[in-house]
Parts: structure tokens; C-alpha cells; sequence
């Protein structure tokens, strides 16, 4: 069963492929932008982190496997409603 906080995680990743993101805007801005929206406890961070591995678990095919540029776990309920909100 997928919980709510990995279907976010997923989905804010897919979000932020790295085909997705414009050119105009960093994976790091990304990362600091999420950082100063969400609250004390949740965890964002850059794909290229050697700890992303170990902290965040892949979803998908491995046959059709996305490139990812960051990565994030919402601490909080209002969490995830801020990040789905975002433009």
C-alpha cells in the first residue's frame, strides 16, 4: 500500500525532472525555495545527495525510470498542500 507521504514524494520528484525544470530555474533553487515553504522536520533535497539514495525509495518501472533532480518528504499534511499548491 503506498502512503500518502511516499505518493507525494514521487510526485513532487516526477514534477521536478530534470526535463520538466526549466532551464531558468536550479534544481538548488528548487531545494530552497521547498526548504523556506515547508515546515520544521520535512526533508528536501538534491538527487545528486549521496545520502538521497538511502533516504528516498523509487516508485516506478525500471524499465521506464525517470531522472530525478530533487526529492522531498512532507512532515506535515499542510506540507503537501503547499507543495501541490505551487505553480
Amino acid at each position: 500500500m503506498v502512503n500518502l507521504r511516499s505518493a507525494l514524494a514521487l510526485g513532487l520528484a516526477q514534477l521536478c525532472h530534470l526535463g520538466a525544470v526549466q532551464a531558468t530555474v536550479s534544481p538548488q533553487r528548487i531545494v530552497h525555495d521547498l526548504q523556506a515553504l515547508l515546515s520544521a522536520g520535512s526533508e528536501v533535497m538534491l538527487a545528486s545527495n549521496a545520502s538521497y539514495p538511502q533516504d528516498f525509495t523509487s516508485r516506478f518501472s525500471e524499465s521506464h525510470s525517470p531522472t530525478f533532480a530533487v526529492g522531498a518528504k512532507p512532515k506535515k499534511v499542510s506540507d503537501v498542500q503547499k507543495v501541490v499548491s505551487q505553480p
